[in-house]
């Protein structure tokens, strides 16, 4: 484990995530009382990166569609008064099976196996549907397995940076 902790260098954005998948991974029940805060924040402060690099950067690609149902999620998550985790169940499982759909497109369109991409997607559409079919009874363990995902995806983008990948 101090191994993977310093692979990850002085990234203070990988540092990030791991303490906030700490955090979601240990206390869920807490986390659901300000989970539509929290996410309206997240989705906001995406949207403006990647709106930012857009208007900055000429090699920054950006979705603007996909940017604006983000913000539109946003808003509506942060309106939400009554914390209705159906409501919140459903709009994560939808933005889940957009990422999939986009994995999916891409796995097709290189033809390029990865068993690695392949059972993420599986495990993607598997979880948004349990979602989409019970939110309110599944909406802890999802904001436990969130926070294993944080944890999980700093270590794989350092393995591929230092791969080549």
């Amino acid at each position: 484990m101090k191994k993977l902790i310093l692979n990850l260098e002085h990234d203070y954005i990988s540092y990030i995530f791991v303490i906030v998948g700490i955090v979601l991974l240990c206390f869920p029940n807490i986390i659901i009382n300000y989970v539509h805060i929290i996410l309206s924040i997240l989705l906001i402060l995406f949207c403006l990166f990647n709106l930012f690099g857009y208007f900055y950067y000429d090699d920054h690609e950006v979705n603007i569609g996909k940017l604006v149902i983000y913000l539109i999620l946003s808003v509506v998550m942060m309106l939400e008064k009554a914390n209705d985790l159906h409501t919140l169940g459903v709009m994560w499982s939808m933005v889940s099976l957009t990422n999939v759909s986009e994995e999916i497109n891409e796995f097709l369109k290189h033809h390029e196996f990865s068993l690695f991409r392949l059972i993420m997607i599986i495990t993607t559409l598997t979880l948004s549907m349990m979602l989409l079919i019970d939110p309110n009874h599944h909406f802890s363990s999802h904001i436990q397995i969130l926070g294993i995902e944080l944890i999980f995806t700093v270590f794989i983008r350092k393995h591929h940076l230092k791969s080549g990948d």
